[in-house]
């Protein structure tokens, strides 16, 4: 699970995202957390694409 959150977020509080990755390490399920601290609500931008398409390609060799 890739998850992108961004601390200035005024929508989703950054402690769902925090919340989330416990959860995920806990569980040791595969994920990456891409931490922002100034990009407000987050959205499709080319780098956020280009890391959608790591983690992908990450995932993928396992």
């Amino acid at each position: 699970m890739l998850i992108v959150h961004s601390d200035d977020d005024k929508s989703v509080p950054i402690q769902q995202a925090l919340d989330m990755v416990k959860a995920l390490e806990a569980a040791r399920v595969p994920h990456r957390f891409l931490h922002y601290t100034d990009r407000g609500h987050m959205g499709a931008t080319e780098e956020v694409l280009k890391e959608v398409r790591a983690f992908i390609a990450e995932i993928e060799k396992r």
